[in-house]
């Protein structure tokens, strides 16, 4: 079936707004229905485009509206908290952008190389191969799973209720293939369309039953949480002079009598836990025993070669022990690969940090 070729620069221009819409879909708008109209308006123009080289460059013009729009945090990070010109941050930020669209960009070209069949086989094939792209965006480097468009399905979102059965990626699957049915399905046709339109509707109706099922059952006594925010100002937190501060702000707030359970930010102590004042940690585990409770906190580790880990650490009624963050965020933790550069230019604390192990045991805590 031949189809009319949209002018390259219209289709590019649309992909790369569709891809900069595609971020409203997630927090804090929430608007979970733009999500497959982003993914339908990159699917229709993949279909009708005539050569790999087209099918590339519109994945890439999606994925880098999306990560341009969707990872403007960073900037912030850079820019702001790290010192960097802004000439400089905005390069970086850039390249990383452009690093992230290849995934899109290879599962484009991939689907323009390999499209056949009909309306659903065509739909299988663009939702596999963008199931395959997140998954590598997850995974190489470390991965960068940001911005995966299974997040933005929660609810009242009907795919939701997917979710407990296909993971993020699955549902992000499943958006992919009823974002491409509602692409490829030739609605002028009715009953041509009517299939399409059908199998859609099966989904949606399927995942707003499964939502109601209730998947997990409580067991034993409930355990009493307490979730504690010590809201410390990003530009504040690592400055010297306040540190004595947050460490007394740490204690006062860790001390909850009601609670089997005290959890306190991640970094909530902005230092090694090696150079905590004398008698800190003994103070802090004296507290929670007394309260018969378990107190996790955020500080950094570091090992006998000089590792260091972003860890969370355990004090109080159950024995001591400690957890390293494995994935960690880019530019802010760890330097992506061929960005070794941006470090002499950025002065962001604890940025040269270790993944934790694989295959690190759970904590038991609170019983």
């Amino acid at each position: 079936m031949t189809q009319r070729r949209l002018h390259g620069g219209i289709a590019l221009l649309a992909a790369l707004l569709a891809g900069g819409a595609s971020v409203f879909s997630f927090a804090p708008f929430g608007m979970f229905f733009v999500a497959p109209l982003s993914l339908a308006v990159l699917a229709w123009l993949l279909a009708r485009a005539e050569r790999r080289r087209d099918g590339f460059l519109l994945g890439f013009a999606w994925g880098f509206g999306a990560f341009a729009a969707g990872i403007s945090w960073l900037f912030i990070a850079l820019n702001r908290y790290g010192g960097m010109p802004v000439p400089l941050a905005a390069l970086a930020i850039a390249l990383f952008c452009v690093y992230l669209a290849l995934y899109p960009a290879l599962a484009g070209a991939l689907f323009v190389r390999l499209r056949t069949g009909g309306v659903l086989l065509r739909a299988a094939l663009f939702a596999a191969l963008w199931i395959a792209s997140e998954g590598l965006r997850g995974w190489v480097f470390t991965g960068f799973p940001w911005l995966s468009i299974g997040y933005s399905q929660t609810p009242p979102s009907p795919l939701a209720g997917w979710l407990p059965l296909l993971g993020v990626y699955g549902v992000g699957g499943l958006l992919a293939f009823v974002a491409a049915l509602g692409a490829f399905a030739p609605w002028r046709r009715l009953r041509e369309a009517v299939p399409a339109a059908a199998l859609i509707g099966v989904l949606l109706v399927a995942g707003f039953a499964l939502g109601r099922v209730g998947w997990t059952q409580p067991e034993g006594e409930p355990l009493r949480v307490a979730l504690v925010q010590t809201n410390i100002a990003q530009e504040l937190k690592w400055r010297p002079e306040h540190v004595s501060d947050w460490l007394e702000l740490n204690l006062r707030m860790s001390d909850v009598p009601d609670a089997d359970l005290v959890v306190l930010p991640e970094s909530t102590l902005p230092m090694l836990a090696e150079n905590l004042p004398p008698g800190y940690v003994e103070t802090l585990a004296a507290r929670a025993a007394a309260n018969d409770a378990d107190l996790l906190f955020g500080v950094f580790l570091r090992d006998a070669q000089g590792q260091v880990f972003n860890a969370t650490a355990s004090l109080g009624a159950s024995p001591s022990q400690s957890y390293a963050k494995r994935h960690l965020v880019p530019f802010g933790e760890y330097s992506p690969p061929l960005f070794d550069w941006f470090y002499e230019l950025a002065a962001i604390p604890m940025s040269d940090q270790t993944p934790g192990p694989a295959g690190q045991p759970p904590l038991p805590l609170g019983g």
